[in-house]
């Protein structure tokens, strides 16, 4: 029996965290195509002794408020790693990562020093980072994920949908994968808002070069649909339930590893040189797949209500929504089909074109300010899009103040 917060004295965490009582339990993450492991999410359970089994939503903030969040995370990273050590080396774990820690400062040191020595690659690493996360120290948040990912470790944006900075949580950090929130799932055979939806997520990340997830697959039904829309990855009941790490181990061993979630190293060489030929593309005016996920991407800039804008390597505004245009006191069809140079505001489109080469190497997310005739400023953020692992061109977001 899941045992409630009023039940249970607040000091039983301290020992439990110290005992090592709260362990991993490993639930499949799992690609859709091929119906293969990529990897496995690891979730924090704390089965007492005394108390029973006591839910994470009641033990996770009482580690947050007194101040053992770090040791728990620290314990359950190291126990996790050290199990699925031995497993195989082609599939990633992924871990909830408590808001509090983005806002501190021992993130990194707490990550590193719990799964150096344990025989799991940093490079397999994922640490999730929820869409209503209240990141207040955003400086500082984007120093560790940024010291995180330059050793490998990826970050993903978990249960997206749920909050209201979707799209500008998503493009204000170097994500590696974004996780569709089963809110989104649940009805998707029968729902033709929340196909659409989903639709939209999965033509943004493809056009942005992220993985994709979708969680809480519970019926074949919800499966057939996923497939259909083009996700790649699921994770719920019906591909596999969390298990102890023997069951864990067992099952990595009986299906085919996906190898392509994280990347391996040679994957990582071969991007980087793709990279390399950005600013050739520019150069030459290639326009790669100009017309990739018309639909998705469609969708959601009628939905959105952040000012977006998609720039060919033609430097061509090619889909702009109407909030975006308004940000910029015009109408849609003043923007659309003209070149940047001469429709948006000479500063800013003096720095993407100074910056268009540096913006399509990186998957991070460039920011301007542009100051407005009110004295107000507009916080642009830009970042390449791709098709296909080509670079098709570059998304301008705008969040209204």
């Amino acid at each position: 029996m899941i045992v409630s917060a009023p039940d249970v004295r607040r000091h039983a965490v301290l020992g439990a965290v110290k005992g090592g009582e709260i362990r991993p339990a490993f639930q499949p993450i799992i690609r859709l195509r091929e119906q293969s492991l990529a990897g496995f999410e690891a979730l924090a359970r704390w089965d007492s002794p005394t108390y029973g089994s006591i839910a994470p939503s009641t033990f996770i903030p009482w580690a947050e408020e007194d101040g053992l969040i770090n040791a728990l995370t620290h314990g359950l990273v190291s126990s996790a790693c050290a199990a699925a050590a031995a497993w195989g080396e082609h599939f990633f774990l992924c871990f909830n990562i408590s808001p509090l820690q983005f806002n501190g400062s021992d993130l990194v040191s707490v990550i590193f020093s719990a799964v150096d020595g344990t025989g799991f690659s940093r490079h397999r690493l994922v640490m999730e980072m929820t869409e209503t996360s209240a990141i207040s120290e955003t400086r500082n948040a984007h120093e560790m994920i940024g010291h995180l990912s330059k050793s490998g470790v990826r970050i993903a944006l978990d249960d997206f949908g749920t909050g209201h900075s979707g799209l500008s949580r998503l493009l204000s950090f170097p994500f590696y994968a974004l996780k569709i929130d089963k809110t989104f799932v649940r009805t998707i055979e029968a729902d033709a808002d929340a196909r659409m939806i989903v639709s939209a997520i999965v033509g943004l990340c493809d056009s942005l070069g992220l993985k994709v997830v979708a969680e809480g697959i519970e019926r074949p039904e919800q499966l057939a649909v996923l497939q259909e829309l083009g996700c790649t990855y699921g994770q719920g009941w019906l591909l596999g339930r969390e298990m102890t790490p023997a069951a864990a181990a067992h099952f990595a061993e009986g299906r085919k590893v996906a190898t392509h979630y994280p990347e391996t190293a040679v994957d990582l060489a071969e991007e980087a040189a793709k990279r390399r030929l950005f600013d050739e593309h520019v150069a030459r005016g290639r326009l790669l797949s100009r017309g990739a996920n018309l639909s998705g991407l469609d969708i959601l800039f009628g939905l959105s209500d952040i000012g977006l804008c998609q720039v060919d390597l033609h430097m061509t505004i090619v889909r702009v929504n109407e909030t975006l245009a308004a940000l910029f006191h015009k109408h849609v069809h003043d923007l659309q089909d003209g070149a940047v140079k001469d429709v948006l505001p000479a500063d800013f489109a003096g720095w993407l074109w100074q910056h268009a080469g540096e913006i399509g190497a990186s998957d991070d997310t460039f920011v301007y300010s542009l100051a407005e005739r009110s004295g107000r400023a507009i916080r642009l953020r830009v970042r390449r899009m791709l098709s296909g692992g080509s670079l098709t061109g570059i998304l301008i977001m705008a969040v209204p103040n």
